[in-house]
């Protein structure tokens, strides 16, 4: 199975078994703003080159990649990425189903790591949100049940365009202002502007659970925009927020809480009564782990099942 798990600037791409044993890992750098035809074809050319590296012929039964933008996932196209110049409604999905002749899954690259973060987590740490700030602010949503939730259109989680009360009108890339993208991505944060040519810093990643608490760190000199931004994804995502586990969450956990004490009776907080804003236990390799999910999944379905097993036999 191949795992691509595609970010503005770089992409983690896998070939695993059915077992979820990973057989081969690699990282290759891509620039989303060039289109699709030149990161596809560096997908597709790297997977091609793990493949190659396995002591045995490894049957590819699926692919799984997931994008820095909305997709449509029944289509297998993205919808109007804001950060992704010319890929809107590209054929994703069937290109590289047609390349490596198995079925391919198309999803959000933030739904990716949600699912993946859920499934590394206890049964009672979900349902949870999964925020990823990076070039670009995106959410995904795990149900109780452990699935992602997509919403009507599979927009659920898309935060990142989204107008933050009392944010200052920055221009986004979407061509609205005030997005929390605008003034809170890790361009934002270094009192800049999220840009999608410009490579950005590691992607800061949150998970919600019941439990659990954030590493300690010490608290380091930043600039001042950095600190604002830092406020809206608290404002804009509570109740359940989190971030990145190189830095303790005080700024977004002092929004969250004193957003939900003026809401409710400070003797019933019940927004944030079992609200736990912590890291990432996956790290960057969350988004890799929700692929193999979903790989696991479509082959092991009541659709796929029975021609696997007629390859068996």
């Amino acid at each position: 199975m191949l795992l691509a798990d595609v970010g503005a600037s770089s992409a983690h791409l896998a070939v695993i078994d059915l077992s979820q044993r990973m057989l081969a890992r690699t990282e290759v750098d891509v620039a989303m703003h060039d289109g699709p035809e030149p990161v596809l074809r560096t997908v597709e050319t790297q997977l091609t080159h793990l493949l190659e590296t396995m002591p045995a012929e490894v049957p590819v039964r699926a692919v799984v990649i997931g994008l820095p933008g909305p997709v449509d996932g029944t289509h297998g196209i993205p919808v109007r990425p804001p950060i992704m110049p010319g890929w809107h409604a590209y054929p994703v999905a069937a290109r590289l189903s047609q390349t490596f002749r198995c079925p391919a899954v198309l999803e959000n690259d933030v739904n990716l790591r949600a699912l993946g973060e859920a499934r590394a987590l206890p049964a009672d740490q979900v349902p949870l949100l999964f925020v990823k700030v990076g070039t670009g602010i995106g959410g995904g949503l795990v149900s109780r049940e452990g699935v992602l939730h997509h919403g009507a259109d599979g927009a659920a989680g898309d935060i990142g365009h989204v107008r933050v009360r009392g944010a200052p009108d920055d221009a986004c890339v979407c061509g609205n202002v005030g997005c929390i993208e605008a003034v809170a991505s890790a361009g934002a944060s270094r009192g800049g502007s999220a840009h999608p040519g410009r490579r950005s810093p590691p992607s800061r990643c949150a998970r919600s659970s019941h439990a659990g608490t954030p590493p300690r760190s010490r608290p380091s000199a930043r600039p001042r925009p950095h600190r604002r931004a830092r406020r809206h994804p608290g404002a804009l995502l509570q109740p359940r927020t989190g971030d990145d586990r190189r830095r303790p969450l005080r700024g977004e956990r002092r929004t969250a809480g004193r957003r939900a004490q003026r809401r409710l009776p400070a003797r019933l907080p019940l927004a944030t009564r079992n609200l736990v804003l912590t890291n990432s236990v996956l790290g960057e390799y969350s988004g890799l782990a929700g692929a193999a999910v979903l790989g696991i999944e479509r082959v092991l379905s009541t659709d796929s099942i029975g021609q696997l097993l007629a390859q068996r036999a």
